[in-house]
């Protein structure tokens, strides 16, 4: 085979693969959420494997990107999410020594709610907007 032909076939098998990555896992599945271990030592894997700034610097990028944010608005919401995750690990250090993962879990849901709507208060209607058929399922 010809070296251009090569080049060829392989840049056409590189956009058919990137092309049917995109449709079998869309963008929104690439960056799973945290997952709380489930074993008898969880509350300390939680700890170690907690994700730290650079996961937030990916969510307030990919947001700024998909809502065209303002520099303010992703200042804002990088403070917001920095304070989630100063909670959880606190919730996750400091917390009760009696609680359960099942507690643990409702409560970082609660902690997430509240977040999301100081988050959704920073948005314009628009954005908003975007925001809602983002979160959408696929299918």
């Amino acid at each position: 085979m010809k070296p251009v032909s090569a080049l060829i076939l392989a840049t056409i098998g590189g956009a058919a693969t990137f092309a049917a990555q995109n449709e079998l896992f869309p963008p929104r599945l690439h960056a799973a959420p945290f997952a709380v271990p489930n074993s008898p030592d969880w509350r300390r894997q939680a700890i170690d494997s907690y994700p730290g700034g650079t996961k937030i610097d990916h969510i307030v990028a990919h947001l700024s990107d998909r809502l065209d944010l303002s520099a303010a608005q992703a200042k804002q919401f990088r403070a917001l999410l920095d304070r989630q995750r100063e909670q959880t690990l606190a919730l996750l250090v400091a917390g009760p020594p009696n609680l359960t993962r099942d507690e643990f879990i409702a409560r970082r849901h609660q902690m997430w709610v509240a977040t999301r709507q100081h988050l959704n208060g920073l948005l314009t209607v628009e954005q908003s907007e975007i925001l809602g058929e983002l979160q959408q399922p696929a299918g």
